[in-house]
């Protein structure tokens, strides 16, 4: 009996160490494999008002955030899990609370361009890795003499991926798979979805069947991202520029002409303006001849339309380039060609 016993005694300790052995060789039972670690995704700061227009680099970005900034403005936290190449990405702007939210979502290096004290004391209390146009000495942004600031700071893949390369944190979390998500039932196509982002502002996405994607509005129409225009979208830029030169020039003649002339600031700006042989400081290089896109743009959205014959101009916001005149001396502008009053 008490052989018996032993010989199971020895065949249950050498299954044991069986085991153990089976438990630390590499043929043994299997191990779980560690995720393997990447760097943590780019996440800038891109302005969003009408000023900040045209953007670029959005179409290039793996996830957009947009939330409300300020006075019914919003702003978008673009992210770049692979950011690279040399396309713009532009305007960076502030940092906001709801930045840091997502950072702790997402872990990666904010790029971005100033911020309140509560969010600059949230960034430096929590370590957060962030990038601003002096970090490094000026290694990650660049001025466009080109746009007015704060309208004119941007980065591009390149420098984003440089940054990330020596700030960045590992990260684990596994991505959403790319593709369309199959339903079942299927739902109802959705065409068009509109919707009020703040009070004002209107966001809309216009599904393209061709592009197999949402297109994204506002209330001032599609969001183009900016972009390289064409030799004669080139030569019908310098039209319209030279167009709104004359109307601007005229326009300041008849301000000065009605101006009060106990307003002495009011008339020695209009009077330097008129010297000038550009009301816009723009030439007709490509870049320049871009800027002065971006200020139609601007005045588009202003609501004030002007017809001449050949061409198509939003003006009120470039009446503003008159200067900060008293109001009479800014609304009297007549149109060139036309000569009816813009009030």
């Amino acid at each position: 009996m008490l052989t018996a016993v032993k010989r199971e005694l020895a065949m249950l300790a050498m299954s044991v160490a069986l085991v153990v052995l089976a438990g630390c060789g590499s043929s043994g039972l299997a191990t779980p494999t560690p995720t393997p670690s990447r760097l943590g995704p780019a996440m800038v700061q891109i302005e969003n008002s009408i000023l900040a227009r045209p953007q670029a680099g959005l179409q290039q970005a793996d996830l957009v955030y947009e939330y409300l900034a300020e006075g019914g403005i919003t702003r978008m936290t673009v992210i770049y899990f692979k950011p690279s190449g040399s396309q713009r990405i532009e305007p960076v702007r502030s940092a906001r609370p709801v930045t840091i939210r997502l950072w702790h979502a997402y872990h990666g290096v904010i790029f971005y361009s100033g911020a309140n004290v509560h969010v600059l004391q949230q960034i430096q209390s929590q370590n957060i890795p962030a990038v601003t146009e002096g970090t490094d000495g000026g290694a990650y942004f660049s001025r466009d003499p080109s746009r007015r600031a704060p309208h004119n700071l941007f980065t591009d893949g390149d420098r984003l991926a440089q940054g990330l390369k020596k700030y960045a944190p590992r990260i684990t979390y596994q991505l959403p798979s790319t593709g369309t998500p199959t339903a079942s039932p299927a739902p109802a196509v959705a065409n068009r979805v509109v919707f009020s982002q703040t009070n004002a502002h209107r966001v809309t996405y216009t599904y393209s069947a061709s592009d197999g994607g949402y297109a994204y509005g506002t209330e001032t129409g599609p969001l183009i991202a900016q972009g390289q225009p064409t030799d004669k979208e080139l030569i019908e830029l310098k039209a319209q520029r030279d167009l709104a030169d004359a109307f601007m020039r005229k326009a300041a003649e008849k301000a000065l002409a009605n101006a009060d002339k106990a307003d002495k600031t009011a008339r020695e700006g209009l009077q330097k303006r008129l010297k000038q042989k550009r009301f816009f400081d723009t030439g007709t290089t490509r870049e320049e001849l871009i800027a002065f896109q971006g200020m139609v743009k601007e005045a588009d959205a202003s609501g004030v339309k002007v017809t001449s014959g050949v061409a198509l101009l939003g003006v009120g916001a470039l009446v503003v380039n008159l200067g900060s005149y008293d109001a009479q001396a800014r609304a009297t502008v007549y149109v060139v060609g036309v000569g009816s009053l813009c009030e």
